[in-house]
């Protein structure tokens, strides 16, 4: 140290001058002129502090908080030795000493520390079983036992009920004491707890909550069997209100569960993540509206429960399309279902109205009407046909007497001959004309004579009208036929008690003498009486003269006196039948068709004993 301040001295001032012990002596310079204000012999800069006299490079640092050697130094190199205390056992390193007037930190002024890394080894310390020396006295382990217990299931963990004492563990035996089953090697302290109602890992619980296979349960507060995943425990054992499931989205509502049955409420019941979606029970199932007519296509559905835009509940537009069509619309003429019920143009407000004409005469039955846009099969426009079913029938057919209105005008047969009054021309009155003698007055009949200068003679008997004199060709004219063409005269004939020549009807004339006979002759000498030889004859009188165009002997009666027997004559154009009592018994053709019969009536010749007709008819045919 004094060869360093003697450098340092020489450094500060090259005229020291060195004596022969080496000691120096430093003389002022008076070169530079400064003073030795303290008269110590050193002049600054060597002398640190040129008003202390004490304070030099020569002078001894004492414990005063002063540089006193100006070495930069502050009470260096002297006062207490110091040691290092590493470990904060407040037992120093004796190898750290340190000389200064008061410690640093972690310094203590103890010596005796014989291992400043380890807190716990120190004088005071107690010497345990660890090779160590443990409270520093130089010797190590003397004295000192340690516990060590047995590991008999060899699973690195002791037994502390079986203990020994030794600083080293005998074989089987270890320091650790912390196994709670020594007689199984997967329990002890660190081991995986499981849930198999043991204390795997011998912390004192059993199946704790940690247990490595320990279930998660959930809350379920609503008790409808679906837990609430944001209330868990995990355990062995089902905890009280807690289930295995986790996907309850409400658990205050056991109406709410994957289980649920989704409704319509705002409430997202099966925990879908869906509120009222399309598949709730009571989803209303709704039509799209394409064409905005509020009406929608059954083709087009989605189930929601609140009504989706462009949609409606209603689903019978049958074309979704156009806002034209719907039903109720107006059905027109167009080839379209405007009101969708079904049928095109059925309807229509503007479809014409088609009468049948089902006799194909260009006139339509008022009574059979179809209202469409075109007409259909077998249907016109007109409706003023009064027969549908006679071509012969229209508003320009002519009018003909046949009970029919053949020109549709409202009247049948208006100039028709009515000859009964009944309200049925003549010409279709299957029962023309109907007479009875007994109630019925004869004042309008006339006697006729016929070819002969006698007249007739007739009376009333009963229900018939009878001549009973000798009277040459008597009638007795009858009704107006009209314009029959077609008809049947009939009476009632019997003979009273004499032989008759003749007897007969009258059924038509051209002039009042000119008439068509039908008369029955009795070859066996004129008896008044149908004998098997009997004689049919067609006569034909006019002007007085008789003329006989057909006449039949081949026929048999047998007259009865007082007998009544029908007699008829059916005309039919020109074609004329003879009946005697229900038999046809001449069949002739005139030559010339009666048609029209004027007048009918009967007639008698040569009458000895009295002919009688009763209930005379004309039928038609």
């Amino acid at each position: 140290m004094l060869v360093l301040l003697l450098a340092t001295v020489a450094c500060r001032n090259k005229d020291l001058v060195y004596d022969s012990a080496g000691a120096t002596q430093e003389t002022a310079d008076s070169s530079h002129g400064d003073p030795d204000l303290d008269g110590d012999g050193w002049l600054p800069p060597e002398d640190c502090d040129d008003t202390d006299a004490s304070v030099n490079p020569d002078a001894n640092e004492v414990c005063n908080g002063v540089d006193d050697d100006c070495n930069d130094l502050i009470d260096d190199a002297i006062g207490e030795a110091w040691y290092t205390d590493a470990d904060g056992d407040t037992f120093g390193d004796p190898d750290t000493e340190a000389q200064s007037c008061e410690g640093e930190g972690g310094q203590v002024a103890d010596d005796t520390d014989c291992d400043d890394g380890d807190a716990s080894v120190h004088p005071y310390a107690d010497e345990l079983c660890d090779l160590q020396d443990n409270d520093c006295d130089g010797e190590i382990d003397e004295g000192a036992t340690l516990p060590f217990y047995a590991d008999a299931d060899d699973d690195g963990y002791g037994d502390a009920s079986d203990e020994v004492q030794a600083c080293e563990a005998p074989s089987g035996y270890l320091a650790d004491f912390t196994d709670c089953d020594d007689s199984d090697d997967d329990v002890h302290p660190g081991a995986e707890e499981v849930c198999n109602d043991e204390d795997d890992d011998c912390d004192g619980s059993v199946d704790e909550d940690d247990a490595s296979d320990a279930s998660t349960w959930y809350a379920d507060a609503d008790a409808d069997g679906y837990g609430d995943p944001d209330t868990s425990a995990t355990s062995c054992e089902q905890p009280s209100g807690f289930t295995s499931d986790d996907s309850d989205c409400d658990d205050a509502d056991a109406d709410v569960s994957p289980a649920a049955d989704e409704v319509c409420d705002s409430v997202d019941n099966d925990c879908d993540e869906e509120i009222d979606e399309g598949d709730a029970l009571d989803a209303l199932t709704w039509y799209a509206d394409d064409d905005s007519d509020g009406y929608g296509d059954a083709s087009a559905s989605k189930e929601a429960c609140d009504q989706p835009r462009d949609y409606v509940s209603d689903d019978t537009d049958c074309d979704d399309n156009d806002d034209d069509v719907f039903p109720g619309a107006e059905e027109v003429c167009n080839d379209e279902d405007d009101d969708c019920d079904g049928g095109i143009d059925d309807d229509a407000t503007d479809a014409g109205t088609w009468y049948a004409d089902a006799d194909a005469d260009g006139y339509g039955d008022s009574t059979s009407s179809t209202v469409s846009c075109d007409a259909p099969s077998s249907t016109v426009s007109d409706d003023s046909d009064c027969d549908d079913t006679d071509a012969e029938v229209n508003p320009a057919a002519e009018e003909v007497c046949d009970g029919l209105d053949n020109d549709c005008d409202g009247t049948t047969d208006p100039d028709a001959v009515d000859t009964d009054g009944d309200g049925t021309a003549n010409c279709v009155d299957s029962d023309v004309w109907d007479f009875d003698f007994a109630t019925e007055s004869v004042s309008d009949w006339s006697d006729e004579d016929f070819g002969g200068s006698n007249s007739t003679s007739w009376s009333v008997s009963g229900s018939y009208v009878c001549e009973a004199s000798n009277a040459a060709y008597g009638v007795l004219a009858g009704p107006d036929l009209g314009e029959l063409e077609t008809w049947t005269f009939s009476a009632d004939v019997y003979i009273g008690g004499a032989a008759t020549d003749y007897l007969g009807l009258v059924f038509d004339y051209v002039d009042e003498d000119n008439y068509w006979v039908a008369r029955v002759n009795d070859p066996t000498g004129y008896y008044s009486r149908f004998s098997p030889t009997g004689q049919v004859e067609l006569v034909q009188c006019a002007s007085g003269t008789c003329t006989t165009l057909d006449s039949d002997d081949s026929h048999d009666f047998t007259l009865a006196y007082n007998t009544v027997v029908e007699m008829s004559v059916r005309v039919d154009g020109a074609d004329i039948t003879i009946s005697w009592d229900g038999t046809d018994v001449l069949t002739t053709t005139a030559s010339s068709s009666p048609v029209g019969a004027g007048t009918i009536g009967f007639f008698t010749y040569d009458n000895d004993g009295g002919a009688c007709y009763g209930n005379p008819a004309v039928s038609n045919p």
